[in-house]
């Protein structure tokens, strides 16, 4: 069911901005300026020339323009009967709880979010917990009214090796954020399971994920 929308809104606009004999500069919907092949041509990896967010000020630019707490199109005009729908189904009613580094990187990129990690973290913070009040507000108009059996994350912040960014900052920053999310929609929808969808080497984070209430990977 469209539950709430809890990530950008609106998201970027995909603009084509150069062409560059086989490829295309495009702005894409995270707002990052890539340079990929030309469509008609196959599917490539892009290549990142320029990021959305790379100082505070560009945060506070996307934060005020397109992740309003109080935005009241985040809530669907079928809410009610969606609810409702989700207390008589018998089949398994899943919500969709986003990010808090897999968003960051892709607004960021993974250098830029690596240095800011480590020389300014309390900004990482700030941003991390505006993507929990984020979340929080839209599962309040839930609370209560519907049946969720699952919540799905998106992750992606582990590479061959392992973590891109130490457990101890995950424990710091991560675990007691989703432990928020997780503790509402068991308590107030019956949510029981939560999933994460991480690429890389997740051994590291595993046991910290399930400390945090996500217990499938």
């Amino acid at each position: 069911p469209p539950w709430v929308d809890i990530g950008l809104r609106p998201g970027f606009e995909w603009t084509l901005i150069e062409v560059r004999g086989d490829h295309h500069v495009v702005r894409d919907g995270d707002g990052a300026i890539v340079e990929q092949l030309r469509p008609e041509l196959g599917a490539s990896i892009p290549k990142y020339l320029r990021y959305a967010i790379a100082t505070r000020k560009d945060w506070e630019k996307v934060r005020d323009e397109r992740l309003k707490l109080d935005d009241p199109g985040r809530i669907p005009a079928d809410l009610d009967a969606a609810c409702a729908r989700s207390l008589a189904a018998d089949t398994p009613q899943t919500v969709w709880c986003g990010s808090l580094y897999g968003w960051l990187r892709n607004w960021m990129g993974v250098e830029r979010l690596s240095e800011a990690l480590m020389e300014e973290p309390d900004w990482v913070e700030e941003m991390m917990e505006h993507l929990t009040l984020l979340m929080l507000a839209g599962y309040r108009r839930l609370a209560g009214k519907c049946r969720l059996d699952a919540g799905h994350w998106w992750e992606d912040m582990c590479y061959k090796s392992g973590p891109l960014l130490s457990p101890a900052l995950f424990a710091r920053l991560m675990v007691p954020r989703y432990r928020r999310v997780t503790e509402f929609l068991r308590r107030e929808c019956g949510c029981a399971h939560h999933v994460v969808d991480c690429d890389g080497r997740i051994d590291e984070l595993a046991p910290l994920w399930v400390e945090a209430g996500i217990d499938v990977m």
